[in-house]
Parts: C-alpha cells; structure tokens; sequence
C-alpha cells in the first residue's frame, strides 16, 4: 500500500500526488496559508486589467497594463494570466477582443463562421462610431504605433451606414474621406451604435496637429 497523498494548491487549484513523508503540518489560518501560496508561487490578486497593447489574433504579441494588489505592472499575455477571472472579465468587455476567448483554433473557426453569415446589426442610414483599431487589421501595430495617451480609451471616428448586401456592408468615414467595405466579423468587432463618453475618445481634426500619423 503506497502512503501517498493527492494535495491541492490552494491557490492555483491544481493537483499533485506526494509521498507522506515530504507532507509537514501547517499551523495557521486558510488566509495565512493563502498568503504564503501565493507567495511562494509570484501570485497575486489581480484588482483591474486598464489596457492592452498588441493584436489580439497574435495573443503572444500582447501586453496588458495590470494594477495589482500591491501596485501596477505591465505584463506580457500568458496562458496563466489568461485563465484568471479579471482577464476573462476585461476580455468579455472589449468586442474586438473577442478571439481571447477561446483557443486559437476555435476562435478562427468562431471568426471564419462570423464572417459568413449576414451583416443584420447595422442597417443603411445608421450613424455610430469605428474604432480605429479596425485599421490595424490591414497595417497590424499600426494602432499602437500612434502612443495615445489614454490606453484604457477607446478612440473613434463617426461613420455613416451606406448599404448593405449580404455579410458586407459599405460605410463612409467623412474624417478619412474615405469609404469601407466592412464584413460582419468587422462589424461586430469595431462599429459601435451609441457614443459612450467614459469608454471613448472621438478623434477630431484637430488632433492633426499632435498625431498626424492617424492620418497617413
């Protein structure tokens, strides 16, 4: 008969068979022990994700802005921080993280499926909002490239909705002087309906001035 113990970490909640004889009682509280586990393991308590910089289709090219328990710090995505709540919480808070969400082969299947079916959340005449991270789908780090000062902000130029035929729909950017053929992926991802001032900075002429690289 083997005197082995499966033990659970506290913490990470994962599992692990030891002998007896590599066990030592602790004294203490679940709190005290808590402390100690995280400790010995560099975990910490996560109290807000602010920001992100990187492509989200290239997770390990992605930095997250964190304020911890005992202060903020920039860190790299890993799958550990990826599992955590506040990550899951921050990731179901931003539409164009959306491929966060599941493994990489699901989220280009989810994506691919998306892209498919019919654009039916915009309609011809509609005016909202694109995000202009939808540009950093065709010139990737390009968003980042611009250093705006409010990370945790989401920057927007008015659009106008000028049809739709099937999963495309073709929209107007006066600002760009431009038009766009956006899919249902892209729609979903980067158009929004409704100005939300604690969430987003509109971009104007002028800041022309002090980005000109928004416009190139």
């Amino acid at each position: 008969m083997h005197n082995d113990v499966k033990c659970r970490h506290v913490v990470l909640e994962t599992e692990q068979t030891l002998h007896v004889s590599r066990l030592k009682p602790f004294f203490g509280t679940l709190e005290d022990a808590i402390r100690v586990a995280k400790y010995d393991k560099d975990q910490r308590a996560i109290v807000e994700i602010q920001w992100y910089i990187g492509n989200p289709h290239v997770r390990t090219s992605m930095q997250f802005g964190i304020l911890w328990e005992d202060g903020f710090q920039e860190r790299d995505w890993d799958a550990d921080l990826a599992s955590s709540q506040p990550f899951k919480t921050f990731v179901e808070s931003r539409k164009e993280l959306f491929p966060l969400r599941f493994s990489v082969k699901e989220s280009k299947q989810k994506i691919r499926e998306i892209r498919r079916k019919a654009v039916s959340t915009i309609t011809a005449g509609m005016e909202g909002y694109l995000s202009l991270r939808y540009f950093d789908g065709t010139d990737k780090g390009w968003y980042d490239s611009l250093n705006l000062p409010e990370k945790s902000r989401l920057y927007v130029v008015p659009f106008s909705c000028k049809r739709v035929v099937a999963n495309h729909a073709t929209i107007s950017v006066p600002i760009f002087n431009t038009t766009l053929k956006v899919d249902n992926y892209d729609v979903i991802s980067h158009l929004y309906g409704e100005w939300n001032p604690d969430a987003m900075v509109l971009v104007e002429p002028e800041m022309q001035a002090s980005h000109p690289n928004i416009w190139e």
